[in-house]
């Protein structure tokens, strides 16, 4: 368990409700929440567990989902929910709990405090239903439909108003895509691969989207002007190479901007110890040493 500090004078009750969280995966290896998110994270955080500290300002939003979970259990009557499964994977327990099937439509519902930009869906959402519906199917049941229930916390009327492509409700259900049971299989024995690989000492890096990257981006600007007329990323050299030529011909400059490694720079609680994330930041200080020392140019 990290520490937890109280850098903003929180309430000692907010600070005792996060410090005391009941969280437990049961008597497995790993959960469908760590065996689909960053291997190396994960043995970082077992390794360098008692030196973590988290203050307890960053779980509010975790806190609250904690309370939806227990509204919903006490609302429910013939559903099942909040129910932790069980099953072995080439050698490894793998659990996973989920919010609440509805047996007679077969439908398996999560609930998700988010933010807006999630209401077109989420990647994780898709492998985390489906690893759970496949441990559904390993305990009998059968689940035809995938749904998430997402609470939109940052969520405005008056954007609602205005724009017609913005989620028009504070609540929204979104269908998650349903993978075939065998490919799914097989998405859990890759993964489990690579997290006992990273816990036996083999160096397995993050991966751009586990790191939330967000791409660079090229924006084309006129002189003087702040806003951009178009904004492209970097994923296709042929749109860049496009926009480039477009400036030149009508006079316009092309805005840089670098993407960022979000969770890395602001959201991992283990960065501190993260041989990639150290590396890249002695990296770009040499980088910038360099520049600052080259002779300049008239």
């Amino acid at each position: 368990m990290p520490i937890i500090t109280n850098k903003h004078g929180l309430p000692d009750a907010l600070v005792r409700a996060v410090t005391n969280d009941p969280y437990n995966a049961g008597a497995s290896d790993i959960s469908v929440t760590a065996l689909i998110d960053s291997p190396q994270v994960r043995t970082l955080r077992r390794k360098h567990d008692a030196a973590i500290t988290v203050d307890a300002s960053e779980r509010m939003w975790a806190l609250t989902g904690q309370a939806l979970h227990h509204i919903l259990e006490r609302a429910e009557t013939n559903e099942l929910v909040e129910q932790r499964l069980f099953a072995t994977v080439d050698g490894w327990v793998l659990s996973g709990q989920f919010d609440r099937l509805h047996l007679g439509t077969k439908t398996l519902q999560d609930y998700k405090y988010c933010k807006t930009y999630k209401a077109k869906g989420d990647d994780a959402w898709i492998r985390q239903l489906n690893i759970l519906r496949w441990l559904l199917a390993q305990h009998g049941h059968e689940v035809e439909r995938l749904q998430i229930c997402a609470i939109f916390r940052d969520w405005s009327r008056n954007k609602a108003r205005r724009e017609p492509s913005y989620p028009q409700q504070e609540v929204q259900m979104i269908d998650v895509p349903v993978w075939p049971l065998d490919e799914t299989y097989e998405y859990i024995r890759e993964r489990i691969a690579l997290h006992k690989a990273a816990r036996a000492g083999t160096s397995v890096t993050c991966t751009d989207e586990e790191r939330w990257y967000t791409g660079t981006k090229y924006a084309l600007v006129k002189p003087g002007g702040k806003r951009a007329l178009r904004v492209v990323e970097d994923t296709d050299p042929t749109v860049v190479s496009a926009l480039i030529q477009e400036a030149k011909e009508r006079g316009y400059l092309v805005d840089e901007r670098l993407g960022e490694f979000r969770r890395c720079e602001d959201y991992c609680e283990v960065s501190a110890f993260c041989p990639q994330w150290q590396a890249m930041q002695q990296t770009l200080a040499r980088q910038d040493k360099e520049l600052a020392d080259a002779p300049a140019t008239e």
